[in-house]
Formats: structure tokens, sequence, C-alpha cells
């Protein structure tokens, strides 16, 4: 059963263990990439190489240095 209210939605998010955490850190693929591994999105881990979608830093492209589960930070 999901839960519908935001405030409860929140909770869940912040309160999240490690194994749970690790999906929610998922980034699309391009499509030569989403052939290869056939799938959609996967896990972001160290040493990816990123671009950033929306924000200040739109089409912005690095390679992820670390990724802090705690504080949601890539």
């Amino acid at each position: 059963m999901q839960v519908t209210k935001p405030k409860k939605q929140r909770k869940r998010l912040f309160q999240a263990p490690d194994h749970i955490r690790h999906r929610q850190f998922s980034a699309r693929l391009s499509p030569e990439l989403r052939a290869s591994h056939e799938a959609k999105g996967i896990p972001v881990r160290s040493g990816d190489t990123v671009r950033v979608m929306r924000g200040d830093y739109k089409d912005f492209e690095g390679k992820v240095t670390r990724v802090e589960r705690k504080k949601y930070r890539i």
C-alpha cells in the first residue's frame, strides 16, 4: 500500500535505508546506453559521466566524484 500524504512521503524519503537510497539515485540513460544495458535508467555511481538536465547548471557535463547517500547529493 502506498502513502498519499506528502508528509509521510517525505518521511519515507529521509528515513529510507541505504539499499533503497541507492535506487533513488538513478539517472536516465542515453539512447546508445539504453540499447546496450536494456534499461531506461540505472543508479549513479562514482566515475560515471552525467549531464545536468534541469536548473542553473543545465547542459553541464561532468564526472561523478562521489555520491553522498545520507545527504542525497551527487
